[in-house]
């Protein structure tokens, strides 16, 4: 291998692997930290189960009473793809949202969105609401 490609190679390796696990120490313009948070806003005094995973992490389940909210954060850069979706559960009802899409939400809200969980879909919190994606 000639030294150019070589280097090439070792900048490359450098870039998408060492790089980024460090990017959170050293705050890179590039590689930010990203705020979800999710209330309860059902109503009725009733009790929400939410189960929020993506490709790589499981978040477990959470049971959140009426008002009460539930925050995760996470790693985001402008090389990966992003995309945390909830299971919603309440009485008989039961639904799914993507809570964060990268290519639907990073250039709105690039350092995190709220959401104010409701029955007929999930709200920004100061904006417009959504409809469910899916029932289970």
């Amino acid at each position: 291998m000639s030294p150019f490609a070589r280097s090439v190679l070792l900048t490359w390796l450098l870039l998408t692997i060492v790089l980024p696990s460090y990017a959170f120490k050293f705050r890179l313009p590039f590689y930010s930290k990203t705020h979800v948070s999710l209330t309860n806003s059902l109503g009725g005094n009733l009790d929400l189960t939410l189960h929020c995973k993506s490709k790589d992490d499981d978040l477990g389940i959470h049971l959140l009473d009426p008002g009460e909210s539930y925050e995760f954060s996470f790693g985001t850069s402008f090389i990966s793809e992003t995309l945390f979706f909830c299971r919603f559960s309440w009485q008989n009802e039961c639904h799914y949202f993507d809570v964060y899409d990268k290519e639907r939400d990073y250039q709105r809200w690039p350092y995190g969105c709220g959401y104010n969980v409701t029955k007929s879909g999930p709200c920004r919190v100061y904006s417009h609401c959504f409809s469910w994606k899916s029932s289970c």
